[in-house]
C-alpha cells in the first residue's frame, strides 16, 4: 500500500518533477478510494517490483551510501498491453505495472505477491536502468562541462 501510495501521489501531483506521469482517471479513483477507507487494492489492477540498487562493476564507482540517496524522478514505461511507473528512490528501483502484467512476466523475482510479512528485494545493477544511466551520463557530461556544483 506504501508503493502504491507513493504511485498515487505522483500521479495526482501537480510539481513539475512528476508531470510526465498522468494515470488514467479510473485508476487514480481506485487507489484514492483503496488508500482512504484501507480497502485492498485489488491485485489485478497493479503489479509491485521492487529492487536494491547496487553498483558491483568499477570498484571506486558508487558506493552504496551513494546508491542509497539516489532519487530520480518518475519514468513511465510502455509495453504492448500494459505500462509501467518507474521511480528510484533511496537505494531502491521500483517499477508499478498497469495493468496486472501477464502471469508468466510476474514469476520474475522482485514482484511483490501474497500476504507474507517477508520479502527480500533482488539486486539490479544501476547501470542496467537505461533510464538511470541516462541521467547519470548526462550529469557527468556536464560535471566535464564544468555546469554542476557537484562535489
Amino acid at each position: 500500500m506504501f508503493i502504491l501510495s507513493v504511485l498515487w501521489r505522483i500521479s495526482i501531483s501537480s510539481h513539475p518533477s512528476y508531470s510526465n506521469i498522468d494515470l488514467p482517471y479510473h485508476w487514480e479513483d481506485e487507489l484514492r478510494q483503496a488508500l482512504r477507507i484501507g480497502k485492498p487494492v485489488p491485485s489485478a489492477c497493479f503489479t509491485v517490483t521492487v529492487y536494491k540498487v547496487r553498483y558491483s562493476t568499477n570498484p571506486g564507482g558508487f558506493s552504496n551510501e551513494n546508491l542509497q540517496g539516489l532519487i530520480m524522478s518518475p519514468f513511465a514505461r510502455s509495453f504492448q498491453n500494459f505500462i509501467s511507473v518507474c521511480f528510484p528512490f533511496l537505494g531502491f528501483f521500483v517499477e508499478v505495472f498497469l495493468p496486472r502484467v501477464p502471469a508468466a512476466y510476474s514469476k520474475r523475482p522482485g514482484v511483490l505477491f501474497g500476504t507474507s510479512p517477508i520479502f527480500l528485494a533482488p539486486y539490479i545493477e544501476v547501470l542496467d536502468v537505461p533510464e538511470i544511466k541516462a541521467v547519470l551520463v548526462r550529469g557527468l557530461q556536464k560535471e566535464r562541462d564544468g555546469l554542476s556544483k557537484v562535489s
